[in-house]
């Protein structure tokens, strides 16, 4: 049994997958096991991801969904896979085009191992002195503005929510990917919800690091175009109401 698993969703990837970074995280990493999700991709990512599985095909397992559920979803389906035919002891995922390297989830995965206390840990771009995080000035502040309603709209400080890397304890995702999301892109938002829903924000607190970063760099490429942007206060509000009403009901509840 592999002790860590990392989750990668791969919609359309075929011209961005890098088998040969993999390749060498595995090597390095003999107790880390990876679980690559199709995401009903229309040109030949499944073809280049079971390639890739021939050459470990103990530590690397394909997940292929017949239509495209989004990167939300189909980071659910990939832990669901993983929490019942690997069973690890941790569990991440992390973007397809390498943004945040392997090395950046390792860190994560002993920042985990290190503190009994910690539930979730999020990557966190926070661009300062001796960092190597490069980020278009647009999508720096229009992050941060994002962030902050977040924060008001969670009354957490959150500071990055949307960045791809992120680790959890096996309990943790058994809660956390529990139910379907309700929004493709904002499922890290929703993961803070149920967080706080299920566990209390004082555990949130306790439990929810953010760790920052050390390297992250934008890619080319983003599958998020201009009508996922001009969505956001809409899913927001969605959000923010299908969640309220699940604390009144008492659902995710212990």
């Amino acid at each position: 049994m592999q002790t860590n698993t990392i989750i990668i969703p791969c919609y359309n990837e075929a011209g961005r997958l890098k088998p040969g970074l993999m390749h060498e995280f595995l090597i390095t990493q003999p107790d880390v096991s990876l679980v690559l999700v199709n995401d009903g991709s229309s040109d030949s990512t499944s073809v280049l991801l079971h390639e890739f599985q021939k050459q470990h095909p103990e530590r690397i397992f394909v997940v292929d969904l017949a239509s495209n559920l989004g990167k939300g979803n189909a980071i659910r389906q990939g832990i669901l896979f993983a929490l019942d035919r690997i069973q690890p002891a941790c569990i991440g995922y992390m973007d397809a085009d390498f943004s945040a390297p392997f090395g950046e989830m390792d860190k994560l995965f002993q920042y985990l191992s290190q503190h009994s206390h910690i539930g979730v840990v999020f990557g966190s771009r926070v661009k300062r002195m001796g960092s190597k995080i490069e980020r278009t000035l647009v999508r720096h502040y229009l992050g941060r503005i994002f962030a902050t309603c977040v924060s008001l709209m969670l009354k957490l400080p959150v500071y990055d929510s949307q960045c791809g890397a992120k680790v959890m304890k096996t309990a943790t995702a058994n809660v956390l990917f529990k139910e379907a999301f309700i929004t493709n892109w904002l499922f890290d938002v929703e993961l803070l919800f149920r967080y706080k829903i299920f566990f209390g924000i004082e555990k949130t607190l306790r439990e929810v690091y953010e760790f920052p970063l050390y390297q992250w760099k934008e890619s080319k490429g983003s599958k998020i175009r201009l009508k996922h942007v001009l969505s956001i206060p809409f899913n927001m509000v969605k959000i923010y109401l299908h969640y309220s009403k699940v604390l009144r009901n008492g659902d995710y509840c212990k």
